[in-house]
């Protein structure tokens, strides 16, 4: 059993969708209504707003009427009884079945008096493995006897009236004297709990929707908000703001190059002295005399420059080897 306000959502009773469409009206007899749920039902518990009955009213095997007829008055039981039946979607003309309508389980009513008792139309399918999808039907008498109230044929403060209120068709929430299912309705599909949240009343819908291939519309919208009084018109002639300083103008492109060319000028002809200043001092080395060492005068001729200017080794030159004299020839 589910525990009020849980915060799991398991808990959370799903939403019923219940939808009443008047199916077929029969002049001077009653018409027919149809009740709708989306989904596929194991048991369900609806009350009604604005018919009840004091006795219970079985299950019917009156075969549903064709849609919008206006000769289609119950046969198996008096116009002016009531009278409960379903069709499965199986049945509807044009459904795609994608079994025979005989694998469906059996639809029967789940209190003892039937499948209508006072205002609550009460079904479940068994087994509950081969459940189909199927549509509720209730056939509402325009004259109805004794112990069947209509709340739309009730004059007021009349016993029919006040049967209805007593039999909780006239609750608070309810559709008035319109047909409709009361919210609190609820049902199982075999895996949680649904209820009706809203009650659904009675009202005539277009053949698309009666055949559910479209949507019911949309409840309206809510009114727009009233637009906001408008706002104080800015003075005629306002004071100009003043402008905004100008940016700072960017450097020339000209400017830059020259500066740039001077820079790069310059590092040549650094470059260029400090290579030059390198060589000469390198050949200068190189050209300077060494000083005379051990000189001997007998080394030094008449002719010859300032000993200052001369290159002398530091030892004398060894001494040359005595020519060699030939040998003599010998003569035989």
């Amino acid at each position: 059993m589910a525990v009020a306000n849980s915060l799991y959502a398991a808990d959370v009773m799903g939403e019923l969708g219940l939808q009443m469409c008047e199916w077929a009206a029969v002049k001077g007899a009653g018409k027919w209504v149809r009740i709708r749920a989306p989904a596929v039902l194991l048991s369900m518990e609806y009350y009604l707003s604005g018919f009840a009955v004091e006795q219970g009213i079985g299950l019917s095997n009156q075969k549903t009427p064709p849609f919008n007829c206006t000769d289609c008055a119950p046969t198996q039981t008096s116009p002016n009884e009531p009278a409960v039946t379903f069709a499965r979607f199986l049945e509807y003309v044009g459904a795609d079945a994608p079994f025979p309508e005989t694998d469906c389980a059996t639809i029967v009513g789940v209190t003892a008096e039937g499948a209508l008792s006072k205002n609550v139309l009460s079904l479940r399918q068994q087994p509950a493995s081969r459940a189909c999808r199927f549509d509720t039907f209730i056939w509402i008498p325009e004259a109805p006897n004794a112990g069947v109230h209509v709340a739309a044929h009730a004059e007021p403060n009349s016993d029919a009236a006040i049967q209805l209120e007593l039999l909780g068709a006239t609750a608070a929430g309810s559709c008035g004297d319109n047909l409709g299912v009361l919210a609190g309705s609820n049902a199982m599909d075999g895996r949680r709990g649904l209820v009706q949240r809203d009650a659904a009343c009675l009202r005539h819908c277009a053949i698309e929707e009666v055949l559910g291939l479209v949507a019911p519309p949309p409840p309206p919208s809510p009114k727009p908000p009233e637009p906001s009084p408008p706002s104080p018109c800015p003075p005629s002639n306002p004071e100009p703001s003043p402008p905004p300083p100008p940016s700072p103008a960017p450097p020339e492109r000209w400017a830059l190059f020259a500066v740039g060319a001077l820079l790069g000028l310059g590092l040549v002809l650094f470059i260029t002295w400090r290579v030059r200043r390198s060589l000469i001092m390198a050949r200068g080395k190189r050209t300077k005399a060494r000083p005379v060492r051990n000189a001997r005068p007998w080394e030094i001729s008449p002719g010859s420059p300032p000993l200052s200017s001369l290159q002398l080794w530091d030892e004398p030159p060894p001494f040359p080897s005595p020519k060699s004299s030939p040998k003599p020839s010998m003569r035989v």
